[in-house]
Formats: structure tokens, C-alpha cells, sequence
């Protein structure tokens, strides 16, 4: 018998070379995706007879649970607090497999959340707006006008555990929060000044932004402001390294910014404050009479920040030219600046939406999303009809997309937030007027608040 191999390693050699080449060859052919393939794990829709929006906030915990807030005009799920009638902010937790284990509402129709959601431990905590008291709050609403809330839930049951009130002399509206891990830090915008805790500044006419520090407790421990004579309006929040940074935008320059105001129109603005309500920096960011927004806010593991947001012109020395899809249309824009608040680069999304958030991930994956009109790039899922929510991965050194994917039906899809899981798995929350996917539990009617789930 004619002898094929001297000896049976030689074999196993030659049998592991052929399955390594057939494996990289079905790859190459698109047969199989990666395990770490851009996939929409799942979708599920949350919601009632009428319109839910979530205008609110998302956040994750340790455990890739997922909590959300919004409004709803109409019951639905089983709620720990009963839908109260009108137009009702509620909080929905989700576990990372998108199964709903609690939603509950607000015991009031006078309150509105815009984007103040935040863990802390066993502790979850919504921030919003609301027009007259209700409760037993730790601090009572102040005059008839619009108060702001901060209310404390247990995160595990979804049970209220006090809230409380403030308000500057003639409005305040509170739009984002954040932790350092013990204390709360609040942001919005301001008229005038907040009398609780220590005033470490005092406000600028106009508007201006603010940021409120409190305890666990409830008690507020100070008040800082940022702006100048004009108005400025102060966006998304985060805590990263030690410091507080805010996003937002100004009508007209102050302080010593590190780029300067562009002399015309509005600027995007970010701001670096410690823990004291300091300020350490602030930055402009913008072109001519144009007008830019910053929306939100993302850190990579070298301390780099990173915004999104729009703008009405180019500026800078963009990677990717300004397009606007029609005119007068912004264009999303994406910034990136180094802990000190120095331009590294900035980029358009060449008309692919009029607004791009930021996010990035653990691992600094640079993640975007927004909402387009139409199809572009190689999408992952195919783009829809009307408005589609996409997510997309930009290239680290913001010269393009690495990958994009849409999320929608035939119906209207948008307002998308983005979080980080376990497993590197991003969650999006949007809302939508239609039917997509395959959802776990099934769209009701009129807009309902969806929640996704991508495998990155």
C-alpha cells in the first residue's frame, strides 16, 4: 500500500492548514459574519395608545440592565405608579435581553423630563421640569412658575425614594445629570440665580448655563454658572477623570476661551469644571455667522473629548467637507478636542443628516447616530422609507465611516440616544410611527419609544 505520510502529525498538519484555509475563504466570501459583526440583536417597542417620546434619558448599569425615560400620552405595561392622565413622564428598566421588568410614571401630568437620567449603584435618578408641586418633596416648589425636579428611585423596583424641587427667579430648565460616583450633578439652563446651596459664581444676563451639585441625600452643596452678556444654553453632561464636562452653546464669547468665539451667530461650547463647580476651560467651537449646537459628549481612554452636534456652515479644517442637504439645512458635525480643550480635528457628515450625537465605548470605538432620509454608505440594514435612525462607527482618526446600519420601518423614526452594555453591545433608544424588525414586545400606536440593541 502506498504510503501517504510518515507519520500522523504530519497529517493532522496538513488538515489543520486546509481548514484554516476553507475557514478564511468562506469569510472572505460573505458566507458567515464575524463574531463581532455589527448585528441588530433585537428591537422592542414600549408604549401605549397614544404618543410616547424619549425625550428623556438612557442609561445602563453594571449589570447591562437598561433604563429609560420619556413621556407617554396613554398607560401601558404594569406600572409601580399608575399613569395619571394628559401627557405623563415615565421610567421603563429593561434587561439587557430587552425583557421590560419595571415602568412606572411620574404622579403628576405637569412634569416633563428632556434628558436627566443617571445610576448610581442601587440609585437611579430623572431630572426635568414641572409646573406645579406634587408629593412630599424635600424641598418645596417655589412661586407659580416653572420648577425644576430631581427625583430619586430605587433602581431594583422601580419605587420612588424622595424628590425634590428648585427655581431661579423667573425660570430654570434642567436638561442632563451626571455622577461621580457619590454626588449629582445637574445641568441646564438658567434666567437667573438658583438660591440653593453656595453660589460659587453669579450668573451673566441673559441665559446661562448652570450646574447644580447635591448629595445622595438630597441637599444641594452648590451652584455654578457659565455664559457671558448673551445667551448660552447648556446641553448634554458628563463626569470623566476627576472633572465635569458640559456641552452647549453661545450667542456671544466670555471668560478665555481656548479656540476663540467666531464673531457671528451662535457657537458650539464645551466646558471643563472640577468637582468645586470651577471652571478649568472653555472652548468655542463654529465659523462665521453660522450657527452650531452640541448635543453630546464622549471620552476615549486617552482623556480626549469628543462632541456632536450641528452646524449651519463649515468651518475649521473639516476631514470630511460641510453639505448641506437642502438650503439652509445643517449639516452633523463631530469634534474631537484633547483634555485640555484643544482642536484635534473636526468633521461633517457630507449631508448625510443635519446632526450627528457621539458616543464612545469602552474600548474607544467612536459610534454616531442621528437620523438620515435617505440610504448612504454599505449599510448594514438597509435603510428603510421618511426618516431612518442610523448608527455608525467612525474611523479613530475621523476620516470616514468604518461601518453604518439603519433602524426603522415605514414609518417615521428618530431622537436616537446610545448607551453601553455588557459584552460591547451599544443600545439605542429612539421612537418610531410604525412597525420594524422583529420586536420582542409589539409596537401599540401613534409613536412609541423603541429600544435596540447592536452587537459591535
Amino acid at each position: 500500500m502506498k504510503k501517504y505520510f510518515n507519520n500522523i502529525h504530519e497529517a493532522s498538519s496538513l488538515f489543520n492548514t486546509i481548514k484554516l484555509f476553507l475557514i478564511v475563504l468562506v469569510f472572505s466570501a460573505g458566507f458567515v459574519k464575524p463574531v463581532n459583526a455589527q448585528t441588530l440583536d433585537y428591537n422592542t417597542f414600549m408604549g401605549g395608545a397614544g404618543a410616547d417620546t424619549n425625550v428623556g434619558g438612557m442609561v445602563t448599569d453594571a449589570s447591562g440592565n437598561v433604563y429609560i425615560s420619556g413621556t407617554s400620552a396613554a398607560t401601558w405595561g404594569t406600572p409601580v405608579v399608575a399613569f395619571q392622565g394628559a401627557s405623563n413622564v415615565f421610567i421603563a428598566k429593561f434587561s439587557p435581553a430587552g425583557a421590560l421588568l419595571w415602568n412606572t410614571f411620574l404622579p403628576t401630568t405637569t412634569a416633563i423630563t428632556y434628558g436627566g437620567i443617571e445610576i448610581v449603584g442601587t440609585d437611579l435618578y430623572i431630572a426635568g421640569e414641572s409646573s406645579a408641586t406634587w408629593g412630599t418633596p424635600l424641598n418645596g416648589f417655589v412661586g407659580t412658575g416653572i420648577n425644576n425636579f430631581i427625583v430619586k428611585f430605587n433602581a431594583a423596583t422601580g419605587s420612588r425614594t424622595w424628590h425634590t424641587f428648585f427655581n431661579a427667579v423667573i425660570s430654570v430648565s434642567s436638561r442632563s445629570i451626571t455622577t461621580d460616583g457619590t454626588d449629582i450633578y445637574v445641568g441646564g439652563i438658567s434666567d437667573d440665580e438658583i438660591n440653593v446651596g453656595a453660589q460659587i459664581n453669579n450668573p451673566s444676563s441673559g441665559l446661562d448655563g448652570f450646574i447644580l451639585k447635591m448629595n445622595s441625600s438630597g441637599t444641594f452643596v452648590w451652584t455654578a454658572y457659565i455664559g457671558g452678556t448673551g445667551d448660552d444654553q447648556l446641553g448634554a453632561m458628563r463626569f470623566n477623570g476627576g472633572a465635569i464636562y458640559v456641552v452647549g452653546n453661545s450667542g456671544i464669547t466670555f471668560g478665555t476661551p481656548v479656540r476663540a468665539f467666531s464673531g457671528g451667530g451662535q457657537d458650539a461650547m464645551v466646558a471643563k469644571f472640577n468637582t468645586s463647580g470651577v471652571r478649568q476651560w472653555h472652548t468655542f467651537l463654529g465659523g462665521g455667522t453660522g450657527i452650531e449646537v452640541a448635543f453630546r459628549l464622549g471620552f476615549d481612554s486617552g482623556g480626549n473629548v469628543y462632541t456632536g452636534g450641528s452646524s449651519s456652515v463649515t468651518w475649521g479644517t473639516p476631514l470630511t467637507a460641510f453639505v448641506a442637504i437642502s438650503a439652509g439645512a445643517t449639516d452633523g458635525q463631530l469634534v474631537k478636542l484633547n483634555s485640555s480643550g484643544v482642536l484635534q480635528w473636526n468633521t461633517f457628515s457630507g449631508g448625510k443628516t443635519t446632526l450627528m450625537s457621539s458616543f464612545v465605548t469602552s474600548d474607544d470605538k467612536i459610534i454616531t447616530s442621528g437620523t438620515s432620509t435617505s440610504s448612504w454608505g454599505t449599510p448594514i440594514r438597509a435603510y428603510s422609507a421618511g426618516s431612518d435612525v442610523f448608527v455608525a462607527e467612525m474611523k479613530s482618526d475621523g476620516t470616514g465611516f468604518l461601518w453604518n446600519t439603519f433602524l426603522g420601518g415605514a414609518g417615521t423614526d428618530v431622537n436616537s440616544r446610545l448607551a453601553e452594555g455588557i459584552n460591547k453591545n451599544i443600545y439605542v433608544s429612539s421612537r418610531s410611527s410604525a412597525t420594524w424588525g422583529t420586536p420582542i414586545a409589539a409596537y401599540n400606536a401613534g409613536t412609541d419609544v423603541v429600544l435596540s440593541r447592536i452587537s459591535i
